[in-house]
């Protein structure tokens, strides 16, 4: 079973490479991150909240193909292969084709291929508008959720981020904001099922070496005000 995603981002495939296939690059856009850069070392991926994924690298061919491995034990036993390509376009961008193949038993894999294909254009619209305007600078993420036992849609419209910008997409249960306040950077609010609760979620990508670490504040907020109720919130200080 595979799904594919793809999206023209600006830059060099050395450029592009940089920010898809290193830790500090793939902080930039998605969660930090620690690569060993080579067939049979280590993918590392801190996804918050106490979680974090880890591969094995399958393949490493700079600066067009990397791809790695995650193996799943237990209930359900299989694989999920996430393959990065690389392909140079005329007028100085990049077509970045990321393909996900789940091999497994058991599960309903065409729902989960299908949600992580979704989340996937979310992440790779954020790498598409960090190489537009902040390409190469220094990034400080901010990472931060909450589990409360509401549906979606209520968790959701409760979910109204206090910042300023440029709203880059608008989905059923995401937002992408190009911010210029609290700092300059990204803003992505999310919320999605999880083990029989909701998860409302907030990452900041804050870039420059001036970026402050506002995590202790965007928690505070987050925890501040009622999940489920479109109550009035306010920004944190």
């Amino acid at each position: 079973m595979k799904r594919e995603n793809r999206i023209e981002v600006p830059g060099t495939p050395e450029q592009v490479w940089e920010a898809i296939a290193t830790g500090p690059g793939i902080e930039t856009w998605f969660v930090p991150a620690e690569v060993e850069g080579r067939v049979g070392g280590k993918v590392r991926l801190d996804i918050g909240t106490g979680m974090a994924d880890s591969g094995t690298i399958t393949d490493w061919d700079p600066p067009h193909r990397f791809a790695y491995d995650e193996q799943w034990e237990g209930e359900v036993e299989g694989k999920l292969a996430t393959e990065f390509l690389v392909e140079a376009q005329s007028g100085g961008t990049c077509i970045v084709r990321l393909v996900s193949t789940v091999t497994a038993t058991g599960g309903d894999w065409d729902d989960m291929l299908d949600n992580l294909a979704a989340g996937w254009d979310g992440y790779l619209l954020i790498l598409k508008t960090y190489l537009e305007h902040f390409a190469g600078q220094p990034c400080t993420t901010v990472m931060v959720a909450r589990f409360d036992p509401v549906d979606r849609a209520a968790a959701y419209a409760a979910l109204t981020p206090p910042w300023t910008g440029e709203l880059i997409h608008d989905g059923e249960f995401e937002q992408i904001v190009r911010m210029s306040e609290p700092h300059r950077g990204i803003g992505l609010a999310m919320a999605f099922a999880m083990g029989g609760a909701t998860m409302s979620a907030v990452h900041l990508y804050l870039y420059g070496a001036d970026a402050p670490d506002l995590t202790d504040e965007w928690r505070e907020w987050l925890n501040s005000h009622t999940i489920g109720s479109p109550e009035e919130t306010s920004a944190p200080n």
